[in-house]
């Protein structure tokens, strides 16, 4: 039963680590939670979201299940591949792949050979009778009179069927992404395919995953992109050296860093974030003195993967940042991460907002404070919050109180 095996006895929490945040002290008469209920009653809650009427909901589910990294939410998982929205589906084959189970690989091809010119489906769908041809290109209709074409039955395709192809690609385009993130010879085979894809989004995220693998001949353009006269291709490429997580292209990215553009800015501060070494710090103290809201929330971020005593303590200055909550949540992060004592007042109040995208960030910091507060500030979200925030935080209570030992 997918109850029984997710959630220990109470005596299995017992002993907690050492605090590593804090939050305001519940009332003394305050009645305490019982645990192992609360944990049952959330993990209820993401089983019934699973079928929930709103793809992104859905999707949460899907994604929330492998990264609790418990095999018995395989069958779940793979009644979700069937689901009707592309994009529920490849994070269901992902948490699958992340459980062990080959199907999760199988479905994540499957998506990327989705022919991004089919005429036959709907945004997000998949076509009717498989996965696969590319639709024969319309033939060249003869001239009309006054230099346009002739009306004929076989046109090209509508402006509705041009979106939901923009759509698919982009779902095939993450798909891509997965890919680099397993690795293996056999991702390679399929990545070494997309490379000749007809969609330049699918491309691009080949060349990444291929960059992020490890392959020279995809890291050395993105690290040139960054001398780039056009900022737009400045941007993309200190992006896309984040997403491949490299410590590579440390002296473009340190002149990127002072780009005039704040985009390429901040951009290059999240990329010096690949790198571990202090000396990086000195990049990174003009990023969060930046007067751009966005560059310093990337460069504090980029500080917070960084170890030592002096990150540690930008991160406690930036987290006093009044004119910015993005900034002081990085911070948080940064601190909560490394085990540091944090009090836990900002992330209590951005819980208590009603305002769905501050309570989603709030959760993602919560996920990683090791005490009991975590839980007493994600309790009240279970009620009346948005699907979405609600499942997000049904998903980080059921982690914290799983069973110790039961994650293969």
């Amino acid at each position: 039963m997918l109850l029984f095996f997710f959630f220990a006895p109470p005596a299995a929490h017992a002993a907690e680590s050492p605090v590593a945040a804090q939050a305001a002290p519940a009332a003394p008469d305050a009645v305490q939670p019982d645990l192992v209920k609360v944990g049952r009653d959330a993990l209820k809650f993401l089983v019934s979201n699973c079928g929930h009427e709103d793809a992104e909901v859905r999707l949460e589910a899907a994604k929330a299940f492998g990264e609790l990294g418990n095999k018995s939410a395989v069958r779940l998982l793979t009644r979700m591949l069937k689901d009707k929205n592309l994009h529920v589906r490849l994070e269901a084959a992902y948490s699958l792949q992340l459980l062990g189970d080959d199907r999760g690989f199988k479905e994540i091809a499957n998506i990327i050979a989705i022919s991004s010119h089919s005429l036959h489906s709907q945004a997000g769908t998949v076509p009717q009778g498989g996965t696969g041809a590319k639709a024969p290109a319309p033939s060249a209709q003869p001239a009309a009179p006054g230099g346009k074409p002739a009306v004929s039955g076989n046109k090209g395709p509508n402006p509705a069927e041009e979106l939901a192809a923009i759509k698919r690609d982009k779902v095939r385009a993450a798909a891509v992404e997965k890919l680099g993130a397993i690795g293996g010879e056999e991702s390679v085979r399929i990545l070494e395919k997309t490379l000749e894809d007809p969609s330049d989004v699918v491309r691009d995220a080949t060349a990444i995953a291929l960059a992020k693998l490890e392959f020279e001949e995809f890291v050395a353009p993105l690290v040139a992109a960054l001398k780039s006269k056009d900022e737009g291709v400045r941007a993309a490429g200190a992006r896309a050296l984040w997403q491949t997580g490299l410590p590579v292209g440390l002296d473009e990215l340190r002149a990127a860093s002072e780009d005039e553009i704040p985009e390429v800015r901040a951009e290059a501060m999240r990329a010096l974030g690949n790198f571990t070494d202090p000396l990086v710090l000195e990049f990174l103290v003009k990023g969060a003195r930046d007067p751009n809201l966005k560059v310093r929330a990337m460069a504090v971020q980029s500080v917070g993967r960084i170890p030592g005593s002096r990150s540690t303590q930008m991160l406690r200055t930036a987290m006093e940042d009044k004119a910015s909550t993005a900034v002081a949540f990085r911070a948080i992060e940064g601190l909560v991460r490394r085990g540091e004592t944090v009090d836990l007042k900002l992330l209590q109040d951005a819980m208590e907002q009603n305002i769905p995208e501050v309570q989603l960030e709030a959760i993602e910091i919560l996920k990683a404070v090791k005490t009991d507060d975590a839980i007493r500030l994600l309790l009240p979200a279970l009620e009346g919050a948005a699907p979405r925030v609600r499942l997000k935080a049904a998903a980080a209570i059921v982690k914290k109180l799983q069973q110790p030992g039961v994650r293969p």
